[in-house]
């Protein structure tokens, strides 16, 4: 390729791959300058989200044979490069809800960093009884994070957490063998929380009348419940 008057010059060449080095020879006569190295740098890395509570490992892409550092609170953590196809992955201490995570991609002097991820809460949980005819349910999830109350495969309602990750939501009085799970969202993701079924509530104001001839017990407890009187 040729400069133009004012010494510029562009050329295609195929998609360039980091790790590559690209140098430039310029010719005027006889006269040859080489220009400086310039590696290519990688791919911006990106991590396997979501990060969740407790985990230990770290996964990505970037660049095949890239440098890959992970950072956690800002803070170097360790070292890893990725393989041929661009896969790494990376050992931690557990990590923690809240905790931002962070890698950067490296060949050379050429760096990309990736997205900021912040680990979510392992999964929503509940801390209420669930009892036929309850209409409070209370549970914990990430602090100030949405929490999604489904029953039955149906969205009941969307509260937000506390500073703790305290939540609370009004339902519909609860009907017996009725499924109920909490889905959270925060930091980009959804995560569900198990299953639980809703229990029978406990029998109240048993009576028990008696005659000559017989017995008659009578209470309340959850409706269609089978009784059984030992």
């Amino acid at each position: 390729v040729s400069a133009n008057d004012r010494g510029e010059w562009k050329v295609t060449v195929p998609a360039l791959i980091g790790g590559q080095t690209v140098q430039i020879k310029a010719t005027i006569d006889a006269t040859q300058q080489v220009s400086d190295s310039y590696t290519v740098a990688p791919d911006k890395p990106t991590i396997q989200a979501p990060l969740t509570a407790k985990d230990t490992t770290i996964t990505g892409t970037t660049s095949p044979s890239a440098t890959v550092k992970v950072f956690i609170e800002n803070n170097l953590i360790t070292t890893t490069t990725a393989n041929g196809t661009g896969q790494w992955g990376a050992k931690v201490s557990a990590l923690t809800a809240g905790e931002d995570v962070q890698v950067e991609a490296t060949f050379s002097n050429q760096s990309q960093k990736s997205d900021v991820y912040t680990v979510i809460q392992e999964t929503p949980t509940v801390t209420s009884q669930l009892v036929e005819g309850e209409t409070i349910i209370t549970g914990l999830a990430n602090p100030n994070s949405k929490v999604e109350m489904w029953i039955s495969a149906r969205r009941i309602e969307t509260v937000t957490t506390d500073a703790t990750g305290h939540w609370r939501s009004v339902v519909p009085a609860l009907i017996a063998n009725q499924n109920v799970q909490p889905r959270a969202y925060f930091a980009g993701a959804y995560v569900d929380g198990i299953k639980i079924q809703v229990g029978l509530d406990m029998l109240d104001k048993v009576k028990s009348q008696w005659n000559e001839s017989h017995v008659t017990v009578s209470g309340r407890g959850a409706s269609k419940a089978t009784i059984t009187i030992k």
